[in-house]
């Protein structure tokens, strides 16, 4: 008997689905924006919330009904509205049924790709200095929910002291008492270790590398911030993207003066950054995800 209900409710689930026009999305993985946004138990106006999915969260997208997304935040289904509150959107299916799966690449004509793990090659990266593996390791700690937590997280991709002091402390838990807190492969091979399968997937290349020639050593190598009083044509790619963004108003002259800052600035607290006058390989990377997604030339980039 129980099962014969089980079955009815699934029927009727389906046949509500298809009268609100559940279709599938290849839409496969988005970010919120800096607002956060209730999960709701059905697609429509005045329905019972669920629970709130922080600002800058990373979610799985099962379905689409409409303005809609059907997705997955912490063990539970739900759906977002998208329409007064935009997404990002990293992922795309390509043609793909099903779930999010490897191989998925954000969205866009340009192909980008999963780094996996990253091998260091024996390389260790030193305190302040900025790469895609110590970005990686910072994605990975948030991933986890237990290391790299609260309002202080900031994916930098820079290696400093809040970095290595949750990186000390997860050491610590898996048996490593001492760790230096730099990253070296010891740390990638236990943060992988400890995820068994759940890693946060980490892009490059594809439209990634617009980035690469502003940002010094390019995806594999070790990258420099852009600070206030350069004048590079690393900072008119800066100005470029904040202007048609809308958070810059002044000429693309490749100088960081008060006005880029301003519009630095600005960009950061709207997508949950921490407010700074310099600009790291995670908000350079953040202001190209928006740019790409918004349908503005990579071409135009300098």
């Amino acid at each position: 008997m129980m099962k014969r209900w089980m079955a009815l409710g699934l029927a009727l689930v389906l046949t509500v689905c298809a009268g609100l026009g559940l279709a599938e999305t290849d839409v496969s993985r988005i970010r919120t924006n800096a607002r956060q946004m209730e999960l709701r138990e059905n697609p429509m106006e005045g329905g019972a919330t669920m629970t709130w999915v922080p600002g800058n969260t990373e979610v799985e997208v099962f379905d689409q009904v409409g303005k809609w997304y059907y997705v997955c935040y912490q063990g539970q289904y739900g759906y977002l509205d998208t329409s007064s509150l935009p997404v990002t959107i990293l992922a795309r299916r390509g043609g793909q049924s099903g779930g999010s799966q490897a191989g998925t690449v954000p969205a866009g004509s340009w192909a980008a790709y999963d780094i996996g793990i990253p091998d260091l090659g024996g390389r260790v990266y030193r305190q302040n200095e900025m790469g895609l593996a110590i970005y990686w390791v910072q994605v990975q700690l948030k991933r986890t929910g237990v290391w790299y937590q609260g309002d202080q997280w900031d994916a930098t991709g820079n290696l400093g002291d809040h970095t290595m002091t949750e990186i000390r402390a997860f050491m610590k838990n898996r048996g490593y008492s001492g760790h230096s807190g730099l990253v070296d492969q010891q740390v990638i091979r236990e943060i992988a270790a400890f995820m068994n399968g759940r890693l946060e997937p980490v892009y490059a290349g594809g439209f990634y590398e617009a980035m690469d020639s502003i940002m010094t050593g390019g995806s594999t190598g070790t990258m420099t911030r852009i600070n206030r009083g350069d004048k590079s044509t690393a900072v008119r790619w800066v100005q470029t993207i904040l202007k048609s963004l809308g958070y810059y108003t002044s000429s693309i002259d490749g100088k960081y003066g008060d006005g880029t800052a301003k519009g630095v600035r600005a960009f950061q607290r709207e997508y949950g950054f921490q407010e700074r006058d310099y600009v790291t390989l995670g908000v350079a990377r953040r202001m190209l995800e928006v740019y790409h997604d918004r349908g503005l030339s990579i071409d135009a980039l300098p």
